[in-house]
């Protein structure tokens, strides 16, 4: 509970929010490298509508960012496939800080020990593993793998010793992992300073974000991270300074230290469902005045933005969505719809016809 004599919060307006929710995590446009440093994390997801959502997350905050430059480029980055909050590929100080990872009640450890002591020897002894070379060598054997489904438990086996750290994603091929032994990092990280860095990297990831939603999720990873009884890593992160405290119409903020300064892009920007700037769907609507929802799991039939919609993003402020397909290889298609009456000034017109084109260069379709 909160000290009778704590001073009152600052307010700040939901415009500043919005400003700041679209340029924090947009500065700072360098290499891929950079971009992975500087987010720490960046969230997967494989549908293709029409790339997947971490390299449409990384054509606006990359130069010259292409689909699949992250998967072709993987092996010669520093970043890894791993958990924070959700599935990405988080940058090696973040690694770092999640592993050894705790992996209580995860249903996949229900493969058995044995078996991963066999895949795991396999691995180190053979190099970069496809999941059908393990299958072929220990058999097919099928089991219930964390969501219910049926997968090789040589494959649930390799999922298992990738989430606890003992193996990491050496490349895709063809979209497929291929799992190698993961170096030995040496002493890990103190669990409380582990426990700041994962929050470090929500904060900045989310910033600014209502406390309630930082919170939640930052209970989410500490499951997976040792104890830290009596520790907060939000209340510390405050008292050294790295992040503020505000009150924004009646809900408790935080955000990084900082995060207030930049002026919107005029442009428009093709977001995906999971960028950060639209990531949290309750600041989205407390700030933007209307609900975003990723509908690719909607019946058709029920759907009001479509199966894949891109939020469209103009200067600070998303105005509406788009659904953008390549057909033919060559061509992109484009259906668009607005929270409210659509822009007709024409700075607008030809922001939205320069995203269109990067759109089309990002994707390497004909320009």
């Amino acid at each position: 509970m909160a000290s009778r004599n704590a001073p009152a919060l600052p307010e700040r307006s939901l415009a500043e929010v919005r400003a700041a929710a679209a340029t924090f995590t947009m500065r700072g446009r360098g290499t891929l490298q950079d971009a992975i440093d500087r987010l720490g994390f960046i969230q997967a997801d494989p549908m293709r509508a029409p790339a997947r959502a971490q390299d449409l997350i990384l054509r606006h905050r990359v130069r010259g960012h292409h689909i699949n430059d992250l998967e072709r480029r993987y092996p010669t980055l520093r970043v890894h496939e791993d958990v924070l909050h959700e599935y990405g590929f988080a940058s090696d100080r973040l690694h770092r800080a999640l592993h050894p990872r705790i992996v209580n009640g995860w249903r996949a450890q229900s493969v058995g020990s044995d078996l991963e002591l066999r895949v795991l020897e396999f691995v180190r002894n053979n190099g970069p593993t496809h999941p059908l070379e393990l299958s072929r060598v220990m058999g097919a054997e099928r089991s219930v793998g964390p969501w219910g489904s049926q997968s090789r438990a040589t494959t649930l086996a390799m999922n298992t010793l990738h989430y606890r750290g003992e193996l990491r994603i050496a490349r895709r091929e063809k979209g497929v992992r291929l799992y190698e032994v993961a170096p030995q990092r040496g002493r890990p990280l103190e669990p409380e300073e582990r426990a700041l860095e994962a929050a470090r990297v929500l904060v900045g990831l989310l910033s600014p974000s209502p406390k309630s939603t930082l919170k939640t999720w930052l209970r989410y990873v500490a499951r997976r991270l040792p104890p830290t009884p009596g520790f907060d890593a939000l209340s510390a992160l405050l008292e050294k300074g790295e992040i503020e405290a505000f009150m924004v119409d009646g809900v408790a903020y935080l955000a990084a230290s900082g995060w207030d300064r930049g002026a919107p892009e005029r442009e428009v920007r093709f977001l995906a469902p999971f960028d950060p700037i639209v990531w949290d769907r309750r600041r989205f609507e407390q700030v933007h005045g209307w609900p975003y929802r990723l509908e690719a799991y909607t019946p058709v039939a029920k759907r009001k933005f479509g199966y894949y919609a891109l939020p469209i993003l103009w200067e600070d402020s998303v105005v509406g969505w788009v659904n953008a397909k390549v057909l033919k290889a060559t061509d992109l298609s484009l259906d668009v719809g607005y929270a409210r009456a659509a822009p007709t000034s024409r700075p607008f017109k030809a922001a939205f016809n320069r995203e269109v084109e990067r759109l089309r260069v990002f994707l390497e379709l004909p320009t």
